[in-house]
């Protein structure tokens, strides 16, 4: 008796008229993902098809609420002056950059809006990926280079990594 009572519930939750009830009455009420793209998310994915590095560090900066600044003038600064890096400086350069891009870029989604959560993601990416490219090698053989570079993205004398309005 249970399996036939059972087999009506199932069969009734099936049938059109109650899935069109669901939908339309019951559905809007559930709490739901956030599907739509935010500003950052849009920004990051015209990024990634146009390969764009360094531009995909502006994206951060769309969001008025909660602005991730000093990476794209970082990555400016460290590409102007890759002429004046090693071999082994340049490979950093371009490596270390990409890495950040790329992981933002699949890692930032509608859900992650919280600004603490964002900008401690930031520091985690760019320090795994600047270290698993070498940077303790590029500085040491890199002093110069490294120095003017950070000189002229002038880092310092902003804040580095979140800005609360």
């Amino acid at each position: 008796m249970q399996f036939v009572s059972w087999m009506l519930v199932v069969s009734l939750l099936m049938s059109r008229d109650v899935r069109a009830y669901l939908v339309d009455h019951v559905s809007p009420r559930l709490p739901h993902r956030r599907t739509e793209i935010s500003p950052i998310q849009q920004c990051l994915q015209s990024e990634a098809e146009a390969e764009n590095v360094c531009e995909v560090f502006l994206c951060l900066e769309l969001d008025d609420t909660c602005l991730i600044k000093g990476l794209y003038d970082l990555c400016v600064s460290f590409f102007r002056n890759t002429n004046n890096f090693s071999e082994s400086g340049q490979e950093w350069i371009e490596g270390s950059f990409s890495c950040i891009a790329a992981t933002l870029q699949q890692i930032v989604g509608p859900d992650l809006e919280d600004c603490d959560r964002l900008g401690s993601l930031v520091l985690t990416i760019e320090e795994e990926c600047f270290s698993n490219y070498g940077i303790c090698q590029m500085v040491r053989y890199n002093a110069g280079p490294l120095e003017a570079s950070l000189a002229s993205a002038d880092i310092m004398t902003q804040k580095y990594v979140i800005d609360y309005p």
